[in-house]
């Protein structure tokens, strides 16, 4: 029997229909710290496709570049698991993402407001790169929604879920997609679904939390969410943005990556990604103590990630945590749009 490699060191950091995803630690030195994806055993099915998916788009070559998607890390990993764990034996191993999920950004950290465009367009555009890299290999994501989206260590998007991926040149899905993430982090509404109006040939778009009353079903012409949204909740965003949002989910347009990548609206985005990562790196990887006396951020939410045991120092562990570093994060960016 193969002896184990690694063992579970947290309790389940995720429960869905497919299986759980644990924290993990390599037994002999170097201790290192995964995450494990454990597949029930009536999974088998959705496994392999993920782990196919994964494969073909991975490239041993390039591991030092950050494509922005997910990658499995140690393809030979067994678990020392015990009675309780026991969902199934498949597992794919994945990188830790010490600042969790991007929907954390939106609901709790940022307290249910938007975030600026300058920091959507950044997180855009390596999305596109990572979707570039998917459609290269004709591979679809086909569930690109914000739940799916995670931040590694330097607060790179990486997307994640590869259980529905397929092999197609279809990718208008990725985009609809990328459209209702965007929207989301924009506006802190969640786009349901969209659909064209066969009478008025126009595209509407559905919802939640509802703009107003008047919104029927929470179904509105794109167009007049847009209105409702600057008229109701003070948000106004840029025309370009709204033409760049057209073309991700009209089913009118066909784009591919390339032309994306090359709109109005990003065209700016390398000096931004600059700029935006220059202050990520001043004002929070050199200043972890300064984090730590901003004890609020702690107390005001619920979800909060204890980094002490990866990295075996206490204060350090403490002031890395998610919800100290993204509160602040969030403020810093908002500041700095307010300038421009």
């Amino acid at each position: 029997m193969q002896q184990p490699t690694y063992k579970i060191c947290s309790n389940s950091l995720g429960n869905g229909t497919n299986g759980h995803v644990y924290k993990i630690k390599k037994i002999h030195p170097p201790h290192s710290v995964l995450i494990a994806k454990i597949f029930r055993k009536d999974r088998s099915e959705i496994f392999e496709r993920e782990k196919r998916m994964l494969l073909r788009i991975s490239n041993a070559n390039d591991d030092n570049i950050n494509d922005y998607l997910l990658h499995i890390r140690d393809a030979n990993a067994t678990l020392d698991i015990s009675e309780e764990f026991r969902e199934g034996s498949e597992l794919l191993t994945f990188d830790f993402f010490m600042h969790g999920n991007i929907i954390d950004y939106v609901s709790l950290k940022n307290k249910g407001r938007p975030l600026c465009e300058l920091y959507a367009k950044l997180i855009c555009y390596k999305l596109l790169i990572g979707l570039k890299k998917c459609h290269e290999n004709r591979v679809s994501h086909n569930k690109l929604e914000i739940r799916n989206i995670m931040f590694d260590e330097n607060f790179n998007p990486i997307i994640i879920h590869f259980g529905e991926a397929k092999i197609s040149d279809n990718h208008k899905k990725d985009f609809i997609g990328l459209g209702k993430v965007l929207a989301e982090l924009l506006t802190s509404r969640q786009i349901i679904s969209c659909k064209l109006d066969k009478n008025t040939n126009k595209y509407m778009l559905r919802f939640y939390p509802r703009l107003n009353s008047a919104t029927k079903d929470n179904f509105c012409e794109e167009s007049t969410f847009w209105k409702l949204l600057e008229e109701t909740s003070n948000i106004k965003l840029s025309k370009e943005f709204i033409d760049f949002f057209h073309k991700l989910i009209s089913p009118d347009d066909i784009v591919n990556v390339d032309d994306l990548l090359n709109s109005e609206w990003l065209k700016e985005v390398i000096i931004e990604q600059q700029e935006i990562e220059k202050i990520l790196k001043d004002e929070f990887y050199n200043n972890y103590y300064m984090l730590k006396e901003s004890q609020e951020l702690f107390n005001n939410y619920n979800h909060q990630i204890n980094l002490a045991s990866i990295i075996d120092n206490d204060e350090m562990g403490e002031a890395f945590s998610q919800n100290n570093i993204i509160g602040e994060f969030v403020t810093k960016i908002n500041k700095l749009d307010e300038k421009r």
